[in-house]
Parts: structure tokens; sequence; C-alpha cells
């Protein structure tokens, strides 16, 4: 008994060579940490559990693997394939996946503090509560992904693509940021047609530049958020929180925004045509040079600045 428990343990942490890796194998619980496995091929691959922090897996096959629970913690994955990976759970912090394809991997609940994950092809992945604290996300494709209650505080996502490219049955389905954490995030540039921001925190985030058309921000908490020459229009605002934003030069036009909290915003040089303000509040705001034809605005609190801008 005590030869097979001393066989057990000295397989698990003995090196893995990349030759050592193969299709449908079964690493879980295995210690590796550091190993250079680059281009190897580990399609369905079992590694829950193990610790693989620092190990090297670039350009490498790992569709369908089950990295469940595992330590990838400073592991490179630039280039790897992990579509339909199963990284539940795992630990990807200061994680390399920068040109990575994740379609569709199960990341629910995944640690990514810091990871670099720029260009990376995420579509129908789902990261719901998902730690993305800091990652570097620029240029990422997250079109169709679910962010829910995931939290990206601080991270970069300028220039990704989350919305949708053309309304229609066979377009891609816009990324689902419902109740997101995104304080203080990048998403300059970004396109975010029709994605849904509601209930999310967006306080301090820049969204100078970005496409938000069509997108759903009801009830979400932008204060001191950055949306200038950004276009908003049609977008969903009902309710939100937009006090002290920057709303400068944006396109603001047809925007649903009954009820929505714009006080101390900066309306300069913006189009609001033929948007609904009813009950809003934009008490000290700014319209210089607004753009105020249509509007509605029914009961807003401090609406004598819109007239003084129309």
């Amino acid at each position: 008994m005590f030869r097979i428990a001393l066989l057990v343990f000295l397989l698990a942490i003995s090196p893995l060579a990349a030759q050592d890796i193969v299709n449908g194998g079964e690493y879980q619980g295995r210690q590796y940490t550091n190993q250079k496995l680059d281009k190897t091929s580990a399609i369905g691959a079992n590694f829950t559990g193990a610790n693989l922090s620092g190990a090297s897996f670039r350009d490498a096959d790992l569709r369908e693997a089950y990295f469940r629970g595992a330590d990838l913690s400073g592991a490179d994955f630039t280039g790897a394939n992990l579509g339909n990976a199963d990284l539940t759970f795992a630990d990807l912090t200061g994680a390399n996946l920068a040109g990575s394809f994740l379609a569709k991997a199960k990341m629910t609940g995944a640690r990514l503090y810091g990871a670099d994950m720029q260009a990376a092809f995420l579509p129908g992945a789902d990261l719901t509560r998902a730690k993305l604290i800091n990652a570097d996300l620029r240029g990422a494709m997250l079109r169709d992904t679910n962010l829910f209650q995931a939290d990206l505080s601080g991270a970069n996502l300028t220039g990704a693509m989350l919305g949708a490219i053309a309304p229609g049955n066979d377009a891609p389905a816009p990324a689902r940021l419902k109740a997101a954490n995104l304080t203080g995030s990048i998403l300059a540039g970004a396109g975010l047609i029709g994605v849904d921001f509601s209930e999310a925190r967006l306080s301090g985030a820049d969204f100078s530049g970005a496409n938000l058309a069509l997108s759903n921000l009801s009830w979400a908490d932008g204060v001191g958020s950055n949306f200038s020459k950004a276009n908003l229009s049609g977008a969903i605002v009902k309710g939100a929180r937009f006090h002290n934003a920057d709303l400068a030069d944006a396109n603001l036009s047809l925007i649903r925004a009954a009820g929505t909290d714009f006080s101390n915003a900066n309306f300069t040089g913006a189009s609001l045509v033929g948007a609904d303000l009813s009950l809003a509040n934009v008490t000290n705001a700014i319209f210089l040079n607004t753009d105020l034809e249509n509007i509605r605005a029914d009961g807003a609190v401090g609406s004598t600045s819109l007239q003084a801008g129309n």
C-alpha cells in the first residue's frame, strides 16, 4: 500500500514533457509548474485541479480540455486553441491569453486578475461572475459573450468588439454585461452596439468615442463616467445615474432616459434630438451648444436649463 501511495505521489510531481501529453489524457491534480508544453495537442485532456502555474502552452491545441479549478496563474496560452474548454473557477491570474481562441469556453468564476487577453477570440464564452480586474482586453472579440456580474474594474477594453454588427437573426448577438462591474475600466472606441449594461457599475469608466447605439444602460451607475464623442443613439438609459458624467459632443439622439439622473452632467456640443428626458434630473447640467430639437422633458427637474440651452 505504501509503495502504491509513493508511486502515485512521485507520478504527480514528476515533470511533464510535451511528448507525455496526449489527446484525452488524464492529468488531474498533477503538479506541473513551469513546464514547457508549447504546440502540444491535448484535445479533451483532463487537467482538473492540476497545478500548471507558469506553464507554457503557446500555440497548443486544447479544445474541450478540462481545467476546472486548475492553477494556471502566470501560464502562457498565447495563440492556443481553447475552444469549448472548461476553465470554470480556474486561476488565470497574470496569465497570457493574447490571441488565444476561447470561443464557447466555460469560464464561470475564473480568476483573470491582470491577465493579458489582447485580441483574444471569445464569442459565446461564459464568463459569468469571472474576475477580470485590470485585465487587458484591448481588441478582444467578445460578441455573444456572457459577462453577467463579471468584475472588469480597471480592465482595458479599448477597441474591443462586444456589440452587434447589424440587426438580423444571423448577426452575432452582442455581449451581455448585466450587473457587471466596469468601475474605472477603459472602453474608448469600443464597438458596443446593443450591449446590455443594465444595472452595471460604470463609475469613472471611459467610453469616449465608443459606439453604444441601441445599448441598454437602464439603472446603470455611470457617475463621473466619460461618454464624450460616444454614440448612444437609441440607447435605453432610464433610471440610470449619470451625475457629473461627461457627454460632450456625444450623439444622444432618440435616447430613452426617463427618470435618469443627469445632474451636473456636461452636454456641451451633444445632440439630444428626439430624446426622452421626462422626469430626468438635469440640475446644474451644462447644455452649451446642445441640439435639443424635439426633446421630451415633461416633469424634468432643472428643466429651465433645457429651455435655456434650446
